[in-house]
């Protein structure tokens, strides 16, 4: 899973942009498709060539914007995800992301 931390908020990765500064190797990592157009924007301005990754992380969509007091708790609930929504179908998306909210609730309440 492919995320970053904003404080206590967690945000999916959407996209991998790599490009190279001078001889240096980089890459920015965004989680959205605005953040992901500016910096592409800056490289531009800047004539830096780049290539683009996007990443799709469906498994993990629910989780994009939760709060998490400490970032120990993502790996759990990362886990429990995966695990349900392997078990479900399309059609059950919305009663998966409802399921799996309440087992992140009883997770957190355990973990205090």
């Amino acid at each position: 899973m492919e995320y970053r931390m904003q404080g206590k908020k967690l945000e999916l990765i959407r996209c991998i942009i790599h490009y190279k500064e001078g001889l240096t190797q980089r890459m920015y990592k965004a989680a959205s498709v605005d953040e992901k157009l500016e910096v592409i924007a800056r490289l531009v301005k800047q004539e830096i060539d780049y290539t683009t990754e996007d990443i799709s992380q469906p498994e993990y969509e629910w989780l994009d914007g939760m709060i998490f007091e400490d970032e120990k708790e993502v790996l759990p609930a990362a886990e429990m995800g995966e695990i349900k929504y392997k078990q479900s179908s399309p059609l059950d998306l919305e009663k998966t992301v409802a399921f799996l909210m309440l087992e992140l609730a009883k997770l957190k309440v355990g973990a205090k």
